[in-house]
């Protein structure tokens, strides 16, 4: 196990840290050649920031007493010797525990009331604020006290109901397990998930959760087989998952129940194998991906150092499939991400060094004009300074026009309509069931923030015909000309909009809409496609504003660069014509410097790809 798994994080973590460093290298050298502009110091800063905070999410699912619990506890917890999760009769896990390692916060069971579900708040909310938690101290030399400690997970709560007879339900709505497991350390996070049979709405929200984990272990019963039931499930909430980038295995558990029933060791190998292939036919996945396992034979051999019941549990093959396999695709999707994150940051540090290049050949021409005969230089210098001027109170007028254009913009980019209209979808999607009303109250939402955006393209579109009309890109002076950016079309953002609509429809299908009558569900809903709008309405309000902020930056800068050049025409009319000579080979010296730059901009984003592939 620990050559497995520690290989695999030492690799990885040696990996994150020699980017991270080439990083940090990469944001000093463009620090100190001013290269840092606003926009590159903030993807500079999300890709350090995605690689420190990269974990990774291992979720086990399934019905009732499929040995979920016990199967993390010979996975995870072998080296303590001693169960940690509470498994055997009455021993089920009631709410979702999630298992995780802090560095800056000691071993801990922090367990949130399953009352907190009267109020409208995710378990990320609640996180924020500790003292709605009960948190139990854990003595992580003591294995007895942690066990006897996680047995609160297991608590119910007793209440009667109309007609007086007791009932049950989970005490506690979700549990966080601080340990200091090496594994966890590294970036993992385990989730052990309540059985999706059992009462309460723990076990439900289970299904919520599959989106967000990276790794999704379905954990069956060798002897049992596929259930009804558990067909059920993977057709209408894991199929998905297994032609997706997430990885999912399925484990035939408590295999060491059949043992007998199978007769000799070569019996049982080939009944497990044709069980395997028969469940991964049925399932439509790779055999590979399907394994055969005895979660308590595990767990008692890593106990007792017994290396061949280990090796008959089928444990090492899950882990190696687990930690190794699964883990090194993931690898390759994140290394390819990279490299597209990089190439858009090389792009943007290169336009910085092009604008300086263009810069250098503007004031190479400005210098050789300087060259002519004094009286005719002096007129013509005259001249241009007049028409600069002219051009530069022409700019100022358009600045204070743009600046009204870009007001009505951020005026539609407000919260307030599309948002009321979110919380009458919530309200009819309550009071309605049906697929056509369901429709209907999305498309009247969906319209009302069409609606509301539509002045941005109209206005962006007057900001561009108004820029292209006073500033041709192509003109018979090319001092009259001024290359802006094109305003953000308004298609993609439509088209992001109109998938979330989609996709919301999509996911209630027919099986979803008689749980809309579930106020916390479709709130919960509401709140995802709120979410989702609110990411589409900020990332416009992040482009538009990066787009004016270009703008006003290139007519600041023609500003600038017109009244600088005026003045330098009055400062070199008293220069005499060996100074010429002087100013051409500062010039020539910057553009040296420039072409430096650019092969240390090379060299520092070659390392970087090699870090990327040093895995």
């Amino acid at each position: 196990m620990e050559s497995i798994d520690g290989d695999y994080f030492q690799r990885r973590q040696a990996w994150r840290s020699g980017l991270s460093l080439r990083l940090r290298l990469l944001a000093q050298w463009c620090q100190s050649h001013t290269l840092l502009r606003a926009a590159n110091a903030s993807h500079l800063a999300e890709l350090q920031r995605r690689l420190l905070s990269d974990d990774l999410t291992v979720g086990f699912v399934g019905e009732m007493a499929r040995g979920k619990s016990e199967l993390i506890n010979a996975i995870f917890f072998g080296d303590y010797k001693h169960r940690l999760l509470p498994v055997g009769p009455g021993h089920f896990t009631q709410c979702t525990l999630e298992i995780s390692h802090s560095a800056q916060q000691p071993a801990a069971l922090r367990l949130l009331p399953a009352d907190t579900r009267t109020e409208a708040r995710t378990i990320s909310d609640w996180e924020r604020e500790p003292s709605a938690w009960t948190e139990l101290a854990l003595e992580p030399q003591d294995t007895q006290q942690m066990a006897r400690t996680l047995d609160f997970i297991c608590q119910k709560n007793t209440s009667c109901d109309p007609v007086g007879f007791a009932v049950q339900s989970p005490r506690w709505r979700h549990a966080l397990l601080r340990l200091p497991v090496p594994l966890l350390a590294h970036g993992m996070r385990v989730v052990d998930s309540p059985g999706l049979n059992a009462p309460g709405v723990g076990a439900e929200r289970v299904l919520d959760l599959l989106p967000t984990w990276d790794v999704i272990v379905l954990v069956l019963s060798a002897g049992t087989g596929l259930t009804a039931s558990e067909l059920a499930l993977w057709q209408r909430h894991l199929i998905d998952h297994a032609h997706t980038g997430r990885a999912l295995l399925v484990v035939l558990n408590k295999a060491d129940e059949l043992w007998d029933f199978w007769g000799d060791e070569t019996a049982i190998q080939q009944q497990a194998h044709q069980q395997r292939l028969d469940l991964a036919s049925h399932l439509g996945i790779e055999p590979g991906h399907v394994f055969t396992v005895s979660a308590q034979k595990g767990f008692t051999a890593k106990v007792t150092g017994d290396a061949a019941l280990l090796e008959r549990s089928g444990l090492p093959i899950l882990e190696r499939a687990l930690f190794k396999n699964l883990m090194a695709n993931r690898q390759s999707l994140w290394q390819r991400s990279l490299e597209h994150a990089f190439a858009l940051v090389k792009s943007a540090l290169e336009k910085g060094l092009s604008e300086r290049a263009q810069d250098i050949a503007q004031r190479r021409a400005q210098v050789l004009d300087r060259a002519e005969p004094a009286k005719a230089w002096s007129a013509a210098q005259a001249a241009r300074a007049n028409e600069q001027d002219r051009h530069s109170a022409k700019i100022r007028a358009i600045q204070s026009i743009l600046q009204k254009q870009m007001h009505k913009i951020r005026s539609a980019l407000q919260h307030a309509t599309w948002e009321r209209s979110l919380q009458q979808l919530v309200s009819a999607l309550v009071s309605s069931a049906v697929a056509e009303s369901v429709q209907q109250a999305y498309a009247e939402l969906q319209q009302t923030v069409r609606t509301q955006w539509e002045p941005i393209g109209t206005c962006a579109e007057d900001i561009d015909q108004m820029l292209a009309s006073v500033f041709p890109t192509a003109t018979a002076d090319p001092a009259h000309a001024l290359l802006v950016p094109r305003p953000p079309p308004m298609a993609p953002y439509l088209i992001q909009l109109d998938q979330a609509v989609e996709g919301h429809l999509q996911f209630l299908g027919n099986s979803r809409l008689h749980r809309l009558k579930h106020a916390d569900f479709t709130r919960e809903l509401g709140g995802q496609l709120h979410n989702r709008i609110g990411d589409i309405r900020r990332q416009m309000e992040i482009d538009f504003e990066d787009w004016y902020a270009q703008i006003q930056a290139h007519l600041q800068q023609e500003i600038d660069k017109r009244e600088n050049a005026a003045h330098r025409a009055l400062e070199e009319n008293r220069l005499a014509a060996e100074q010429c000579q002087e100013t051409l080979a500062k010039l020539e010296d910057e553009d040296e410097e420039l072409k430096k730059l650019y092969a240390m901009l090379d060299a520092h984003f070659s390392n970087l790809q090699d870090a990327n592939a040093d895995y």
